[in-house]
């Protein structure tokens, strides 16, 4: 039972993790959806702002999957079920199912423990988290191995000549860079990258100083200061990691492609502002620097990945002419509203107001409305002790509710398929129509169906001692239906009072709606006669400043108006007092008629057991005497 314990405790947290990774999905898939509909209806977007739109796309799925405080939005439907509720649990027996008897509690007396069966086809959430987190561990080997790269590629490379040093620290004054990054020369890497979160350096091909002119220099070493500025290797950890976890959203790889190319493509405008070179000749070392592929984490490489991002960043060499400090409010905004939301369900609807009390299906309802307690005495006044109004009576108990109708027993099976409680020797008998009598499955009356030429045909098919018989002779058929035919019988009457049961059941429900529009009646008169009572001390004020006439004309017509409602109130009692009875009655019908089924059942339970004795010995005399053969 302990293991039992631990897969259940298991499986509700699989199920838990599995809803967290769903909702940052769901949510994520939002985001990406806005941030893909402002990159397209606004194509002039600057590059660093696209980068920065799409970087909160990953955002999002990370603190979703975190479960980092969030503003709720309610746009999910209603929520019915919960990730750790929705499985039924894993029920284990109650101790005192297990041992009835405080007698049977020592060790001599326990019987042998039963084992406990694991639903194993309930444990799917734990293996598809399995699954999950295998992938995940791959990809984090993956990025171990990208490390270790990173820092072969640095142990290996040698300082960058005094020129190319030189030039690069004047061009970190232009980027206004404090610090300047280490610059070195590798043989390992054909293009320039930056590498080094905590301490960033430049790798350039050992050829730079020869296949690259002076000005094609300070381009590529603007590049990568750009990054440097940007702090692109920092930020990237969050896109990379997104899409390493979301593996299997879609959106989340392209919110890393899109976030990789927008970045590129800011360097690329950094560069063309604060070198103030022509994009022609920026855009003649891009193609020079051709495509090659790094990684996106540990490296920020000059050169595109792919042809298409090449194509992309030539195209946005002349878009970069605006700043992105311009859309400062563009950037604030998407932050604000994108990364804290969440999406939660919708409010359930107010649950409908509960129904009136039952009460006692024996109990005769009132007939008198007992009065209410004496209202309040009216402000002082010149008033008669005949001026007091009586009190009004309140509200009568709800109606008495429908009793349930007892549950009938399970129906008898089907004229087409009676089932036997051993099926070893399964056996079909096929006549005009429907009339077939059955002992097996599907299989076995599709084998027999093959032997029949017409519908018109009586089949009996059976299995005997493992091996199938076909029988056409009307006596052995008469015989088979003959054994059945009490059962067929009780299970027609069990079918009746079935139908009469039914039937009983609609008008009980029909009662019961009644007894609720009644009820619903009697609260109306009820809120009427309060609002009397409650009125009683403001008109007695008024009856108290007002001349004899006016006040002997208020009372009798206050009395009218109590007299009125008291006895629509009896009429109403008289009605919930009538269905009662007749509810009642229905009720003792229904469990004369719960018993008979009951009755019924078990004599249909003993004409099939007869019937089953009796068919197999009707095989056996139809196989030894021949007239039932070998099925082909």
């Amino acid at each position: 039972m302990t293991l039992v314990l631990v897969l259940d405790a298991l499986r509700a947290g699989s199920l838990a993790m599995l809803g967290t990774i769903g909702r940052a999905s769901l949510e994520a898939t939002v985001v990406a959806g806005v941030v893909w509909g402002l990159c397209r209806s606004l194509p002039t977007i600057p590059p660093a702002v696209r980068a920065w739109l799409w970087w909160l796309v990953s955002l999002k799925l990370m603190l979703s999957l975190l479960g980092m405080p969030a503003l709720p939005l309610a746009w999910l439907p209603t929520a019915t079920w919960s990730p750790t509720t929705s499985a039924s649990p894993i029920v284990l027996p109650a101790p005192d199912d297990l041992v009835r008897d405080a007698s049977l509690r020592s060790p001599a007396a326990m019987p042998d423990r039963v084992p406990v069966a694991i639903p194993y086809a309930s444990l799917w959430p734990m293996a598809l988290l399995v699954v999950w987190l295998v992938v995940a561990v791959r990809q984090a080997a993956g990025l171990l191995r990208a490390f270790q790269a990173a820092r072969h590629l640095r142990r290996q490379a040698v300082p960058a000549p005094p020129g190319i040093v030189s030039r690069a620290a004047r061009v970190a004054r232009l980027f206004a860079l404090p610090v300047l990054p280490r610059v070195l020369a590798s043989r390992l890497t054909a293009v320039p990258l930056l590498t080094g979160v905590i301490r960033p350096a430049i790798l350039l091909p050992a050829t730079s100083a020869s296949a690259l002119s002076r000005a094609e220099v300070d381009l590529v070493l603007g590049h990568e200061f750009a990054h440097v500025r940007r702090g692109d290797l920092v930020w990237g950890w969050v896109p990379a990691l997104a899409s390493r976890l979301f593996f299997f959203h879609p959106l989340a790889r392209l919110a890393g492609r899109e976030y990789l190319a927008a970045r590129e493509e800011a360097c690329d405008a950094e560069v063309l502002q604060t070198l103030d070179v022509a994009p022609a000749d920026y855009g003649r070392l891009l193609v020079k620097l051709g495509v090659a592929t790094t990684d996106d984490v540990l490296a920020a490489a000059g050169s595109s990945p792919t042809f298409d991002l090449l194509k992309r960043r030539l195209i946005m060499l002349d878009r970069s002419s605006t700043p992105a400090s311009r859309w400062w409010w563009a950037m604030t905004g998407a932050t604000a509203v994108l990364v804290p939301l969440t999406l939660v369900a919708q409010p359930a609807p107010p649950a409908p107001p509960p129904p009136p009390a039952p009460v006692a299906t024996h109990a005769e309802p009132i007939g008198v409305v007992p009065p209410l307690p004496p209202a309040p005495p009216a402000p002082p006044a010149v008033v008669s002790r005949t001026d007091v109004i009586d009190d009004v009576p309140p509200a009568p108990p709800a109606p008495p509710a429908p009793p349930a109708p007892p549950l009938p027993p399970q129906p008898p099976p089907a004229r087409e398929g009676h089932q036997a409680r051993h099926n070893d020797h399964p056996w079909v008998l096929l006549g005009p129509g429907t009339h077939n009598i059955m002992s097996g499955g599907p299989a076995d009356k599709a084998a027999a169906e093959r032997h029949r030429t017409s519908g018109s045909e009586h089949v009996l098919w059976f299995r005997h001692q493992g091996v199938e018989y076909v029988s056409h002779d009307p006596a052995t058929i008469q015989a088979v239906r003959d054994a059945f035919a009490p059962a067929n019988a009780a299970g027609d009457a069990m079918g009746r009072i079935g139908a009469t049961m039914g039937a009983q059941g609609g008008a009980q429900g029909a009662l019961g709606a009644r007894q609720g529009e009644l009820g619903a009646r009697q609260a109306a008169l009820a809120a009427k006669m309060a609002a009397l009572a409650a009125g009683r001390a403001a008109r007695d004020v008024e009856l108290a400043q007002g001349d004899q006439a006016r006040q002997e004309q208020a009372r009798q017509e206050l009395r009218h108006r109590r007299e009125t409602l008291e006895a629509e109130m009896r009429a109403l009692a008289a009605q919930q007092r009538a269905l009662g009875d007749e509810m009642r009655a229905m009720s003792r019908t229904m469990e004369t008629h719960g018993a008979d089924m009951k009755a019924r059942s078990r004599t249909l339970q003993e004409a099939l057991a007869v019937a089953q004795a009796q068919t197999a010995a009707i095989f056996d005399a139809a196989v030894a005497s021949g007239k039932a053969v070998r099925a082909r």
